[in-house]
């Protein structure tokens, strides 16, 4: 029983994870100058917000690799979306 609660709170907590970086990762890349001023911060570089948001993009699909194809990562089944086929 235990084991079924931490296999769903781990999917939800990898799809929200998954969710969030896809964001915020496209937004880096193509609008970097409107989350700077978002930010308050100080004027950077675009080039250097963009190459993040590159990073955030290759983590979500990452993610999404782990989420769909998860026996391939030594993952347990009770662990895999059943959704995602």
């Amino acid at each position: 029983m235990a084991e079924n609660k931490n296999s769903s709170f781990l999917k939800i907590i990898l799809v929200i994870f998954t969710i969030v970086v896809l964001v915020y990762g496209l937004c880096y890349f193509i609008i970097p100058d409107t989350m700077v001023k978002l930010a308050s911060t100080e004027p950077v570089f675009h080039g250097w917000i963009r190459w993040s948001g590159g990073v955030l993009r290759a983590l979500g699909v990452g993610a999404i690799l782990v989420i769909r194809k998860s026996e391939k990562q030594d993952i347990p089944p009770a662990l895999k979306l059943e959704y995602w086929k």
